[in-house]
């Protein structure tokens, strides 16, 4: 026997083995490393998006005429000299920073996702100030991490870049189809109002404010007067300022099987999967008004939350042939028996209190909330603030948005 010739088969053999364990080492390193990749790139572009996303969302309030005072924790690289562009690139960062990002780019850019020119640079966040025409904002980010077998070959770290663009617009639809979604049963006016001595609703100067959650406070609490009728039925009826809604009958509405027949079932359990806007929906019947601590409680079982309440811009005695404000047939547009009241978008409000329950004139024309309510008419009144809430689901209309909008405003990423 030849042992020369089996001892150099065996060291053929063991070769053979070593190599094939060194390439099956190395497939499991790029199976490992490379799931490892995948999962850290997802992850990168998930906080990339949210960066965008929280940017844009400060940009929205500035759109609905909010403070800038928004509470942001994130910190700026930069000092910037204007409170708006501060308050964006402290979300951006701050939102980069709590997902372990590193932000590599941040920009100003407007509904289309264009960047927006500016030869200073200052359509960087963070650089300030907010360019007149900004909708939104396209966020670089990236995340280093160690490698697990490909550091072998001197591969000790991987970086995952990724970017996203997100805009704001105007809000279309309550819901997305399909979701279960609701919309408080009550109108108000677009601007603050009052109520004369007869309780005709008088119209104010000024936009309601909207706010960041972190601004609320007494100082900046809203009053909404809510005027009695000449039966003494406060809202609904022909007062005018409030409108006690019968959501059934919202024109374009999709709800959840058969909507309450009543205002107190109705503001429990509310109805609304699905609505398009502009829309005009007729009052209840009845003097809803007059429920008394029923009703009152039912409102106020909502103490805290943020509702989705329609605004309203005008009035109609009849019901409208469309759903456009000039559908009220001439002669119509006012208040009577069931109104109709013409709805182009609604606002987020938090509850504080309603006080509809006799004449609670004294809390209503006192702090704290602003304006006070006057006249004899206004016995009944919501305390609260209109706030920026941005995270229902909902489809936007991409387009230019006018500062101090009514409109309520959504963010959507475009890429």
């Amino acid at each position: 026997m030849n042992h020369r010739s089996r001892n150099d088969e065996s060291g053929q053999v063991l070769a053979i083995f070593a190599a094939g364990l060194v390439a099956l080492l190395i497939g499991v390193g790029i199976v490992i490393d490379g799931g490892n990749a995948m999962a850290q790139q997802r992850d990168t572009q998930n906080g990339t998006d949210a960066a965008a996303e929280a940017g844009t969302t400060v940009i929205a309030q500035y759109l609905m005429g909010g403070s800038p005072a928004t509470g942001a924790t994130g910190t700026c690289p930069t000092t910037s000299p204007e409170p708006w562009d501060r308050e964006v690139c402290k979300s951006v960062y701050g939102s980069a920073a709590a997902n372990g990002l590193t932000v590599d780019e941040a920009t100003y850019i407007d509904w289309k996702g264009d960047t927006i020119p500016d030869g200073a640079g200052l359509d960087k966040v963070g650089d300030g100030p907010m360019p007149a025409d900004a909708q939104g904002v396209r966020v670089g980010g990236s995340r280093t991490f160690d490698t697990y077998f490909a550091r072998v070959i001197g591969q000790n770290t991987i970086k995952a870049s990724t970017g996203a663009s997100a805009v704001t617009g105007t809000v279309t639809t309550l819901c997305a189809p399909g979701t279960g979604c609701g919309l408080f049963p009550i109108t108000v006016p677009y601007v603050t109002s009052n109520c004369d001595n007869n309780g005709t609703l008088t119209p104010g100067v000024g936009d309601w404010p909207f706010l960041g959650e972190a601004d609320m406070n007494a100082n900046n609490e809203a009053i909404i007067p809510l005027c009695k009728d000449k039966n003494d039925d406060i809202g609904g009826g022909s007062a005018g300022s409030v409108g006690w809604l019968d959501l059934s009958t919202a024109m374009g509405a999709t709800t959840a099987g058969t909507c309450a027949n009543n205002f107190k079932d109705a503001i429990l359990t509310p109805c609304i999967t699905s609505l398009t806007f502009p829309t005009w929906v007729q009052t209840f019947t009845g003097g809803v008004g007059k429920g008394g601590p029923v009703i009152e409680n039912a409102l106020n079982s909502y103490h805290d939350d943020i509702v989705d309440i329609p605004l309203f811009d005008g009035t109609c005695k009849v019901k409208p042939s469309g759903t456009s404000l000039s559908a009220c047939p001439a002669g119509q547009i006012g208040v009577g028996s069931n109104t109709w009241y013409h709805i182009p978008s609604f606002g987020s409000f938090k509850v504080d209190l309603f006080y509809i329950d006799g004449n609670r004139r004294k809390e209503c024309d006192n702090a704290p909330g602003a304006p006070f309510v006057s006249g004899n008419g206004a016995n009944g009144c919501l305390k609260g603030w209109w706030t920026v809430a941005l995270a229902g689901p909902g489809q936007i209309d991409l387009g230019d948005v006018t500062p101090s909008t009514t409109n309520r405003l959504g963010v959507q990423l475009i890429r």
